[in-house]
């Protein structure tokens, strides 16, 4: 009977339970306390890897992000190993040492971690991927970003922001192009150059191509036009190929989603290469 009670401790299966929720390797090893300790702890750095990710500016936020929160991990998991490594070889079973424990842990930690997800998807970051051509050259067919939601919590949206959206009238489709023109402003389109108050736009990242026979009026011209108050007018980098505020009109601030942060990914949708030299750019 006192072999059923009596168990030594495994560091690597430790060091594994520790490795799918902070906090579990230790209770393996019979401190629950410091396992408690352990998961409040990767909380503690979630958040502020992400406080950081809204402060720091791209690349720098990424790195410290990935930076501290696999320093964490794996501080967690050495520490886990040590604890199954200096238990009793003739650790006593506690209750809470059941297989079926562990698993209603890992549950719970999976619940909370989806949580946490929608949590930061909706308030501070999230990933998209780049499906078209309409806002080349600045961003290519292929690349996957970050897009900070939190930027319009705490800032007014700036002429020249790349920001994703909620498209006018289809909301379940979100778009991504620049803002050219603010609130109160007055735009204009002429043989495709844009017109803000009167005066010509600068738009070095503008794409457009003077020959190109668009069979859409409304990408080549638009006759001097007002936005409302709390909305913004934004289009695509890829003039000639854009589905943007020169049809559907201004789009207002409430769905607007975030500013563009960084591309993160890069790969190249015909060969499946990756454009190593686009990671971590952040476009202007």
């Amino acid at each position: 009977m006192n072999s059923e009670r009596t168990s030594p401790r495994r560091p690597l299966l430790a060091g594994g339970l520790q490795f799918l929720s902070p906090g579990l390797g230790h209770l393996y090893s019979g401190r629950p306390l410091r396992g408690l300790t352990f998961y409040f702890l990767s909380l503690g750095v979630l958040l502020f890897s992400f406080l950081a990710f809204l402060v720091l500016s791209a690349p720098l936020n990424l790195v410290v992000l990935v930076v501290i929160t696999l320093a964490t991990m794996i501080f967690s998991i050495f520490d886990a190993l040590r604890s199954a490594r200096n238990a009793d070889p003739n650790y006593r079973l506690a209750r809470y040492n059941r297989w079926y424990i562990y698993i209603l842990i890992l549950i719970a930690v999976t619940l909370v971690g989806r949580l946490e997800s929608g949590c930061i998807v909706t308030y501070v970051a999230q990933a998209f991927r780049i499906p078209t051509e309409s806002m080349e050259p600045t961003l290519l067919m292929g690349d996957q970003i970050v897009v900070n939601r939190a930027m319009y919590a705490f800032c007014e949206p700036k002429r020249g922001d790349v920001a994703a959206f909620r498209m006018p009238n289809q909301p379940q489709t979100i778009l991504l192009k620049r803002i050219v023109a603010l609130p109160g402003e007055t735009i204009e389109i002429r043989d495709k150059s844009v017109l803000v108050n009167g005066k010509i736009l600068t738009e070095p990242y503008a794409r457009t191509h003077p020959q190109a026979n668009s069979n859409a009026a409304f990408l080549d011209s638009l006759p001097p036009t007002r936005i409302p108050d709390g909305t913004y007018f934004l289009m695509g980098d890829n003039r000639d190929n854009s589905l943007d505020s020169r049809a559907f009109g201004p789009v207002r601030k409430d769905w607007l989603l975030g500013e563009l942060q960084m591309i993160y990914l890069s790969m190249d949708p015909k060969s499946g290469a990756i454009r190593w030299n686009r990671i971590g750019r952040v476009p202007n």
